[in-house]
């Protein structure tokens, strides 16, 4: 595993798939700050297997020139986030349980995503669903462990261990998830809301149906 002295959570925007190359660079939108002007982020004092400490946990506001501007979340604590790093799409950066996990939280938790503390949490909450599934999604106990280190404005772990609690009756699908991968830094993961189905008008469904008729007599 790579070693951290930073981390942090994310949302959505752009989808990773649009990036055209095979790796691309991706950037702060706000040059030295990767929560950019939006701030969405509170301290959380974290205890794993390969990283303890305090330091911010949110929404990063990310650019690149295959991607446009978007947001990200932290999938790995053992790295440092970077500026202008190298990344590529990694669809097997997770395995398909915890994938599927991850796809739950974005499907259930994702659109409640409004402010540091909840923005906090959900990146809480994808860690726990990272490094830790042997207790159950408990964040007080097991391989990773979290506690508020601010209650200004509410409970980042309260809220993160709601998220958690919901998983199990969570439906999946609601976005797309893209994961990237670096060598060099943190990998992440966005999302963008999965495209609704377009209903077929009532004459679409007529027409099908006389063609199909007009098939089956053909035939005969």
């Amino acid at each position: 595993m790579k070693m951290t002295a930073f981390a942090a959570l994310t949302a959505v925007g752009l989808s990773a798939a649009s990036a055209q190359a095979s790796s691309f660079a991706i950037d702060y939108q706000v040059a030295g700050d990767p929560f950019g002007n939006v701030n969405l982020f509170a301290p959380v004092t974290i205890d794993s297997e390969v990283y303890d400490g305090t330091f911010r946990a949110g929404q990063f506001n990310m650019t690149s020139e295959e991607m446009g501007n978007f947001h990200a979340f932290c999938v790995e604590i053992t790295q440092a986030l970077g500026n202008g790093q190298t990344y590529e799409n990694a669809p097997d950066l997770l395995d398909a349980d915890v994938k599927n996990n991850v796809d739950r939280l974005f499907s259930s938790a994702y659109d409640l995503v409004t402010d540091s503390v909840t923005a906090a949490g959900f990146q809480v909450a994808l860690w726990e669903i990272v490094e830790d599934t042997s207790t159950g999604f408990d964040l007080s106990s097991g391989n990773f462990s979290a506690v508020d280190a601010s209650l200004t404005g509410g409970s980042v772990v309260g809220t993160a261990q709601g998220f958690l609690d919901g998983l199990a009756s969570a439906s999946t699908g609601l976005f797309k998830l893209d994961y990237l991968g670096s060598a060099t830094s943190q990998d992440l993961v966005t999302a963008q809301r999965a495209p609704t189905p377009v209903p077929l008008p009532a004459g679409g469904l007529l027409l099908l149906s006389a063609g199909l008729f007009l098939v089956r007599r053909n035939k005969r």
